[in-house]
C-alpha cells in the first residue's frame, strides 16, 4: 500500500471499524449499521481483485449489485471506495483531531491535488474549501512538497518550520493556541513591528512589507510613517557641537560663538568616561566646555558616546559602564555631572550595532535609573543609529517612554563600508554604487520603522547634517546611482578635505569653498533629494545644500516629527581660529557633587 493510502485509512479508524488483518492490504472497513463493508480499490485492481479483497471474498456479479454503476468494471480508479456488502457506503473520510484541528496531510514530491483528494475519498473541490484559511494555500496551482494541507473539516494546521525563519508560524519551535491567538500570520512578530515575509525574514523594505508578489508580507506590512497624529509640544532643533573641532588645522570654531537664535537646544559632543571608576570628566578641550557651559538662551546637553566612543579603542567603555555590576555607579556620576555644571541634561549616543540582548536590557534600566536620579527639569535623551539590523536588538518602545527624545540619525545610509556587501545597495550587488547618504526614500523607510516600533513621531527628532560623504568616481562622467566608486571597504580614494583632513568625509564649509570655485566644478544636480557635487573630474559628494536642509526640515514638521538635530554646526562656515588656550588639569565629578 502506498504511504498516502495508510495516512488517510489510518484517519477513519476512529469513526469506523476496521479489520486490521486487512488494514494494510485490502483497506477492508466494517460496516456500522446501515452502512456496507467498503474496501478501496488499490493501484492495478480490477474488479475480480476488488470482490476476492472482500472479506468474505464475494463474486464480481455481487460487486456490482452491491454498487450499481454503469461500466463500473471498466471505469475502477484507484482509491475509489466500494462496498462489499448490502448498504450504504460510510463516510471514509478523514476526521478532525480532538482539539478541533483538522486532518493534516504533509504534501510530498509527485503529489497532485486530484491524488491527494482520491486517496482521501474527497474532491478536488474540496481541497479548496477545507484550505481557504491553511496557511500558504494558493490551490492546487501552488502545490509543493512539504506543505501541510487540510484533507477535513477542522482549523488549519501550523505548517511546516523553516529552518532559517526569523517569524510568522514557520519560525521553528513555534507554537499556536486557535483559541488564544489572533492568527497565524501574528505568531512571532518582527522586532520593532518590522514587516515579515512570507517566507519568515523580518525587514523594512518594499521586498518585505509589499502584501503583493513572490516574497509577500503576511504581518505589519506597509511602508508609511505612523503613530504621528498628535504634533510635539515645541518643534526641537538640537545642534551638535564637536568639542574636538578645535584639533583640526582650519574649520575650527568656539562653543561660545554657537547663533543660540538657530537651536533650542546644544548637545556637546562628547563628554569622557573613566574605564576604570567609570568617573565622568572632560580632559580635553576644558575650556570649550566652559564656553558651551556657558551659554544662553539654549538647553546646555551633555552627549556621551559617538562613533569613536561606541567602535574605537574604548568600545567597551559604555558597555562596562551599564552592566548590572556599574550601572548604579555610573549613573549617579552622570547625573552628578549634569548637576554639578548646572546643564540641562544629558545625551547617550551608543552606536554599537553589535549589542547582545543583555546590553539592550542593560541599557534600558541604566536610563531608567539617570531619569530617576535627575529631576523632571533635565532632560534624557538617546541618539539610534538607522537601519533595522542595528535598532532591532533595542528594545524602542520601553526606552521611549523613560527618554525625552529620541534622535534618528538618517544619514550615513550609504559610504565606503558598503563595498563587497551585496545587502549595502539595493540593485548594487558589489555595494560600490553612488548612492546618497541622505537618500529621502531610504530615509523614510527608516522613520517607517522607528515609527512602527512604537516610538511616538513626536519624540523623535530626524538628524540632518552639516557635512557630506564622498567618493572617488570609477570612471570620469558616470555619476548616476548605478555607477560605481574606487577603494576597499577600509579605504576610500576621495580627496580629503583641507580641513577635515579624512578621506570619504567633506564638511559643509569645505564642499561650498569647491562649489564656489567654478574651474573645479563639473557638474551641480539634485537626486534623491540630496545635492550632488561633482568636482575635480571624478570627485562625488553628496550633501545638504541649505534649500534642500529647509525643505527636509520642513516635511518632518508636517509629519508631526518632535524635531531634528544637526551633526554639527562646526562644520557649517569659516572662522578665524579661536586662541588656543592650554586645558587646565583634569576635573572630575566626586560622588559628593564637589570638584
Amino acid at each position: 500500500m502506498r504511504a498516502t493510502e495508510t495516512l488517510f485509512l489510518s484517519a477513519v479508524i476512529s469513526s469506523c471499524s476496521v479489520t486490521a488483518s486487512f488494514l494494510p492490504t485490502s483497506t477492508f472497513v466494517v460496516p456500522q449499521q446501515s452502512e456496507c463493508a467498503a474496501i478501496r480499490v488499490q493501484p492495478g485492481d480490477g474488479c475480480w481483485a476488488v470482490a476476492n479483497k472482500c472479506s468474505p471474498s464475494i463474486t464480481v456479479e455481487q460487486l456490482k449489485e452491491y454498487n450499481p454503476k454503469q461500466s463500473l468494471c471498466e471505469t475502477l480508479v484507484a482509491g475509489d471506495a466500494l462496498c462489499c456488502t448490502p448498504g450504504q457506503l460510510p463516510d471514509m473520510r478523514p476526521k478532525p483531531r480532538p482539539d478541533g484541528t483538522c486532518y493534516s496531510y504533509s504534501v510530498k514530491a509527485g503529489d497532485g491535488c486530484w491524488d491527494i483528494a482520491n486517496k482521501a475519498g474527497l474532491k478536488v473541490g474540496d481541497l479548496d474549501s477545507l484550505n481557504k484559511e491553511t496557511w500558504g494555500w494558493t490551490g492546487c496551482s501552488g502545490l509543493k512538497p512539504k506543505d501541510r494541507i487540510c484533507v477535513s473539516v477542522g482549523a488549519p494546521p501550523l505548517p511546516e518550520p523553516i529552518a532559517n525563519a526569523q517569524c510568522g508560524p514557520q519560525k521553528p519551535g513555534t507554537t499556536w493556541n486557535r483559541h488564544n491567538d489572533k492568527s497565524l500570520a501574528s505568531l512571532n512578530p518582527c522586532p520593532l513591528n518590522a514587516c515579515c515575509t512570507i517566507w519568515g525574514q523580518c525587514g523594512v523594505t518594499a521586498e518585505h512589507c509589499t502584501p503583493q508578489g513572490r516574497d509577500k508580507c503576511i504581518s505589519n506590512c506597509g511602508m508609511g510613517i505612523v503613530n504621528n497624529k498628535q504634533e510635539p509640544a515645541k518643534f526641537r532643533t538640537v545642534g551638535y557641537f564637536n568639542g574636538d573641532n578645535i584639533k583640526r588645522k582650519c574649520l575650527t570654531m568656539n562653543a561660545s560663538d554657537i547663533d543660540t537664535s538657530k537651536y533650542t537646544h546644544i548637545h556637546y559632543a562628547f563628554g569622557e568616561i573613566d574605564p576604570i571608576d567609570f568617573n565622568v570628566n572632560k580632559t580635553a578641550n576644558q575650556e570649550q566646555f566652559r564656553k558651551f557651559a556657558n551659554l544662553t538662551n539654549t538647553k546646555r546637553i551633555i552627549s556621551f558616546g559617538g562613533w569613536t566612543g561606541s567602535n574605537g579603542p574604548d568600545s567597551d567603555i559604555i558597555r562596562n559602564a551599564i552592566s548590572e555590576k556599574s550601572r548604579i555607579q555610573f549613573a549617579i556620576r552622570v547625573a552628578q555631572f549634569v548637576l554639578a555644571w548646572k546643564l540641562d541634561g544629558v545625551d547617550f549616543d551608543w552606536e554599537y550595532a553589535e549589542a547582545t540582548t543583555a546590553d539592550t536590557a542593560n541599557y534600558l534600566q541604566f536610563l531608567e535609573l539617570v531619569r530617576s536620579i535627575l529631576t523632571p527639569e533635565h532632560s534624557v535623551s538617546i541618539a539610534v543609529m538607522s537601519g533595522y539590523n542595528t535598532m532591532k536588538q533595542y528594545p524602542m518602545l520601553e526606552i521611549a517612554r523613560v527618554v525625552d527624545y529620541i534622535t534618528y540619525m538618517a544619514y550615513d545610509l550609504h559610504g565606503q563600508w558598503g563595498v563587497g556587501n551585496k545587502w549595502a545597495q539595493s540593485g548594487c550587488p558589489s555595494g560600490n554604487c553612488l548612492r546618497s547618504h541622505l537618500n529621502l526614500t531610504e530615509t523614510f523607510h527608516g522613520l517607517s520603522m522607528i515609527t512602527k516600533s512604537g516610538v511616538p513621531a513626536s519624540k523623535i527628532l530626524v538628524g540632518v547634517t552639516s557635512y557630506g560623504r564622498s567618493f572617488n568616481m570609477a570612471q570620469a562622467g558616470c555619476d548616476g546611482p548605478m555607477c560605481t566608486f574606487t577603494g576597499t571597504k577600509d579605504m576610500s580614494e576621495a580627496k580629503p578635505g583641507n580641513c577635515t583632513a579624512s578621506r570619504g568625509v567633506l564638511a559643509e564649509a569645505e564642499i561650498m569653498d569647491i562649489a564656489r570655485n567654478q574651474s573645479r566644478v563639473t557638474r551641480h544636480f539634485v537626486d534623491a533629494h540630496s545635492d550632488i557635487l561633482v568636482y575635480d573630474k571624478t570627485q562625488w559628494v553628496a550633501y545638504f545644500g541649505h534649500y534642500t536642509k529647509e525643505e527636509r526640515v520642513a516635511n518632518y514638521k508636517l509629519l508631526n516629527f518632535g524635531g531634528i538635530a544637526d551633526w554639527s554646526v562646526d562644520q557649517q562656515v569659516r572662522r578665524p581660529p579661536p586662541a588656543r588656550v592650554q586645558s587646565p588639569a583634569t576635573y572630575h565629578v566626586k560622588l559628593e557633587g564637589a570638584w
